[in-house]
């Protein structure tokens, strides 16, 4: 299971909350373990999941009628299913049906129906006798209207924000989402190695991604996220992959990820293509070190500010020009970006929002640790890698080389 219940149970009760209800994609996929493709494909979808730990049943599914099929595919533990909206599927014989046409028959017989999301989520409350209750509800997924509607059609509950308190059960994975983010970074790594093995001057910046994504959807994966740059266009922080032709001596840097059943991986390197130059190989040591150090501090209870702390030394020490940063990590999971983040600086601040890791880092949490040094113009570094908190410190998740010359990055 992808749903840290254990955690959620204790969480809510410290909060005094009945029922947390998920509106987010990744919440809603987060809680029930299904990938719906309407939440995907619009946006603005209402989709719910509600979870109740003192109540029966301690889930329900509010989903369109439409996903039916894929609820059932996803194998999801919640059993109680709200459908809404109109889809009609033609009734055929049920021994002309396929074993998929006959269980979808059955669960849509089963099924509570409601004409909207917002009707089955009351419905979803009622029927735990929680329309009084202490609600949180994630305002993530949410436009203000659909907000309002809620409060609406639950005029005696007490509702609360929870889009926090869902960040904070998400922090620690469970083993099941650990093995999907170990894949993940597997199969992103393989995916770079192959790519960067392909590439000859002459080759397009573009032709890089290109190399990458076909080995991600070789493995059963998918790209999330794809910058691959060369020369000058390094010193972007975020990479604009373009038509840009390599040459032979070019620095090539690339910030990637892929998607594998619902959970991400994030890695970042850079080579040469050719002898790297004393700047650049002085550059890149420095990067390097911060990662290394930051990640020989990772253990249960550490403080994410020692970590950014010691991330960020060698380079204060070089004292190279413009080199601060507010973040040297994240965390990562059903989302790109998860909590902690890595900083000494208080992340709800930031364009992050994200809440901060109190009492330091948790047996279970995944995060990165990443050093960039970019020179506007000219060119830029980024060094990240991907590790979880284990009981006797750490385990990486990510183990490229991190030499800078391409002969030695790949051998």
């Amino acid at each position: 299971m992808l749903f840290n219940r254990t955690r959620a149970d204790t969480l809510l009760a410290r909060e005094g909350v009945d029922a947390v209800v998920a509106t987010s994609r990744e919440n809603v996929e987060y809680i029930t373990g299904h990938q719906d493709p309407t939440h995907m494909l619009m946006k603005a979808s209402m989709i719910f999941a509600v979870y109740s730990p003192q109540a029966r049943p301690a889930a329900s599914a509010i989903i369109p009628t439409l996903e039916v099929e894929t609820f059932m595919a996803s194998s999801s533990w919640v059993t109680d299913l709200h459908l809404f909206g109109f889809f009609a599927r033609s009734a055929r014989d049920q021994d002309a049906m396929d074993e998929i046409g006959r269980a979808g028959r059955a669960l849509m017989a089963k099924a509570h129906n409601h004409q909207n999301a917002v009707d089955g989520l009351v419905a979803a409350l009622r029927e735990r006798r929680l329309e009084s209750g202490v609600i949180a509800i994630d305002e993530s997924g949410l436009s203000p209207d659909g907000w309002k509607a809620i409060v609406a059609a639950l005029p005696n509950a007490r509702i609360v924000p929870a889009s926090t308190l869902l960040w904070t059960i998400r922090v620690v994975k469970t083993p099941a989402e650990i093995d999907r983010l170990r894949t993940a970074a597997r199969l992103t790594e393989i995916g770079v190695h192959e790519a960067i093995a392909a590439l000859e001057p002459g080759m397009r910046d573009r032709d890089i991604a290109r190399a990458f994504h076909a080995s991600l959807v070789r493995n059963d994966a998918l790209p999330s996220f794809t910058m691959f740059a060369s020369g000058t266009a390094t010193g972007q922080p975020h990479l604009i992959t373009s038509d840009r032709v390599v040459q032979s001596g070019d620095l090539v840097r690339w910030d990637v990820g892929c998607t594998y059943e619902s959970y991400h991986a994030d890695t970042a390197r850079a080579i040469t293509l050719g002898k790297p130059t004393a700047r650049q190989q002085r550059i890149w040591d420095l990067l390097a070190q911060g990662v290394e150090d930051a990640i020989a501090l990772t253990r249960p209870g550490a403080d994410p500010a020692d970590l950014y702390n010691a991330a960020m030394s060698p380079i204060r020490k070089a004292q190279l020009p413009d080199c601060e940063r507010f973040h040297c990590g994240h965390g990562i999971g059903i989302a790109i970006y998860d909590p902690p983040v890595i900083t000494a600086t208080d992340p709800t601040a930031s364009v992050f929002r994200i809440p901060r890791a109190e009492g330091g880092l948790e047996v279970g949490t995944v995060f990165n640790v990443e050093v960039g040094y970019y020179m506007q113009g000219e060119e830029g570094f980024l060094c990240e890698d991907t590790l979880v908190v284990t009981n006797g410190g750490f385990e990486r998740l990510t183990t490229a080389s991190k030499a800078l010359q391409r002969d030695r990055y790949l051998s």
